[in-house]
């Protein structure tokens, strides 16, 4: 399992790295992901859970076939 991400180790190793800016798009993601309600119409279906067409590939179900009987003769 991966270890959790500590801000002092970020701080430490990227000196750049401002603590307040960080610490405040932390709190704006959070507080986003809390006000967004999405529909069950707006979900996003999975790809592999989606409705698959049936082939089927049987000549009874094509009406293109014409089927031709002996004659009497």
């Amino acid at each position: 399992m991966p270890r959790r991400i500590d801000i002092a180790d970020i701080a430490d190793k990227n000196p750049r790295v401002n603590l307040k800016e960080l610490d405040e798009g932390r709190t704006l993601r959070e507080t986003l992901r809390r006000t967004i309600v999405r529909s069950p119409a707006q979900r996003l279906a999975f790809p592999f859970h989606r409705r698959r067409a049936r082939i089927v590939d049987d000549v009874a179900s094509d009406p293109r076939v014409v089927r031709l009987r002996k004659s009497d003769r």
